[in-house]
């Protein structure tokens, strides 16, 4: 069945009712459990099948985790080195294999993380000491760390060109 056929039928209406009920049950706990609880799904989705198989052990580790990133700024830094330097060796894979598509989407995940960064400006802060390990300590680029960072990847330089690249 496609997703046009499940909204027809009222399945994604219904299933989004039922998410958006489960969130106000978690939140009612901790207004930030529902967040918590979908970043851990989403950085290990198989938590998500072993929940829903009453297996709740290690997603409410995974939650409580999330919690602790979600309160601890040089670890939100430290994970956000972590998954940029990752990505950027997987663009580089991608870029020499020829693989444009798939570059050009870790790309667009490299600056919506870059983004990101302006709805968190004591990560920010803490990452505009660690150029080094972001891979542009060497560069001179002006601006914030967002527009530096966007920069590195061809990422703000494209958009404001208006060639996509």
């Amino acid at each position: 069945m496609t997703l046009a056929e499940l909204d027809r039928n009222g399945v994604i209406a219904d299933k989004a009712a039922e998410l958006r009920q489960a969130r106000r049950g978690l939140d009612a706990f901790d207004p930030h459990y529902s967040r918590d609880v979908e970043r851990a799904y989403r950085a290990d989705p198989e938590l998500a099948h072993e929940a829903a198989g009453g297996n709740i052990r290690r997603a409410v580790q995974a939650m409580r985790l999330e919690g602790e990133l979600r309160r601890d700024a040089p670890a939100r830094a430290e994970r956000f080195i972590e998954r940029w330097t990752s990505l950027g060796a997987q663009r580089e894979v991608a870029y020499r294999a020829g693989d444009i598509r798939g570059e050009r989407h870790i790309r667009n995940t490299m600056g919506e993380m870059a983004k990101g960064l302006g709805r968190d400006p004591q990560v920010e802060s803490i990452l505009a000491g660690k150029k080094a390990q972001l891979g542009i300590g060497g560069l001179e680029l002006n601006g914030n760390l967002t527009r530096q960072l966007s920069m590195s990847i061809g990422f703000d330089l494209g958009r404001a060109l208006g060639i996509g690249l």
